[in-house]
Parts: C-alpha cells; sequence; structure tokens
C-alpha cells in the first residue's frame, strides 16, 4: 500500500507511517504543535460540538457546525503538510 492512499481504506494501516522524530504540526499562523498537543486540540474542538449532535438526535447548533468544520480543515491541512513532508 502506497504512502498516499494509506488512509482511504481507513487509516488502519498504520505501517504506512514512517517512524520520525517528533514532526512538528502546524496549527494556525507561525504555531506550530506536537501531535500529542494537535491530539488534545482537535479533541476540545470535536467532544463538545459530537455530545451535543448525539443528544440532539442528529440537530446541531450553529457554533458546533463551526467548531466541526474548523477541526476538518485543521486536520486536512496537517495530512497535506504530512505528506508533503513525506511522513505518511
Amino acid at each position: 500500500m502506497d504512502k498516499v492512499s494509506w488512509c482511504k481504506n481507513g487509516c488502519s494501516d498504520m505501517s504506512a507511517i514512517k517512524q520520525t522524530k517528533a514532526t512538528p504540526i502546524h496549527w494556525k499562523g507561525d504555531e506550530h504543535i506536537t501531535s500529542s498537543e494537535f491530539i488534545v486540540k482537535l479533541h476540545d474542538l470535536l467532544n463538545d460540538p459530537l455530545d451535543n449532535l448525539m443528544q440532539m438526535d442528529g440537530d446541531m447548533f450553529l457554533s458546533d457546525y463551526r467548531k466541526l468544520m474548523d477541526a476538518k480543515w485543521r486536520m486536512y491541512h496537517a495530512m497535506r503538510d504530512l505528506k508533503e513532508k513525506g511522513v505518511i
């Protein structure tokens, strides 16, 4: 499986990720964070909107939608940057 298509299969094949020392991940502006910090920040963006979505049987606040879209684009850009660096 090539490094580009590994995530298309549900990201279950983690062997496609190269083992490297801490690769900084762009967060915003000039801020770069570690992968652990990235996970914590994504959790903060995703947890409340997904809880609300579950409790309201699929209805969603506009503020929750904004948080979900923010998380989606941060993940997209992080994946793109990591692919460009050859990490995945």
